[in-house]
């Protein structure tokens, strides 16, 4: 992915976290559909640290952010909003089918919920790859501590 590729991924991951905080406080406050608002939020969260690394690599500043380790943190961050999220959308969508409910009032519905979920999914998935992406990155412009030239020493 380019420098044109890193901007739309920015645009995305802009509008993920706007649409992401302003889910959380409208469902929070005006619908008090509390379970799609925490989603929102933690929808909202990993898209802004998927903001975050992409506007450290935009503006070449990754390197001297994060390390390999700290890349890798991140990953697992990403996995379990993706573990979550995958779990959230299969249990809405059980209640939804086996209890046949409404999508609304808004205040109670499941199916706002279930979208959210999977927009936590998503932007989880988002975030392991670029955490990939970037984490062989950094691993090829890093030196090695020892480059003896033959591969079996590491």
């Amino acid at each position: 992915m380019g420098k044109l590729g890193t901007v739309i991924g920015l645009a995305f991951s802009g509008f993920g976290i706007f649409a992401g905080f302003s889910a959380f406080f409208t469902f929070m406050l005006y619908y008090s559909n509390y379970q799609a608002s925490v989603w929102a939020l933690i929808s909202g969260i990993i898209a802004a640290v998927n903001f975050h690394l992409m506007i450290l690599f935009y503006r070449d500043k990754l390197e001297s952010w994060h390390s390999v380790n700290t890349l890798k943190d991140i990953q697992y961050l990403a996995f379990f909003a993706l573990l979550f999220g995958t779990t959230g959308i299969i249990w809405y969508l059980f209640k939804i089918i086996y209890y046949t409910l409404p999508i609304l009032p808004v205040d109670d519905s499941m199916q706002i919920a279930a979208v959210w979920a999977f927009m936590t999914a998503k932007w989880g998935v988002g975030l392991y790859f670029i955490t990939n992406k970037y984490t062989k990155y950094i691993e090829e412009i890093s030196p090695r501590l020892l480059n003896t030239g033959r591969s079996r020493y590491y």
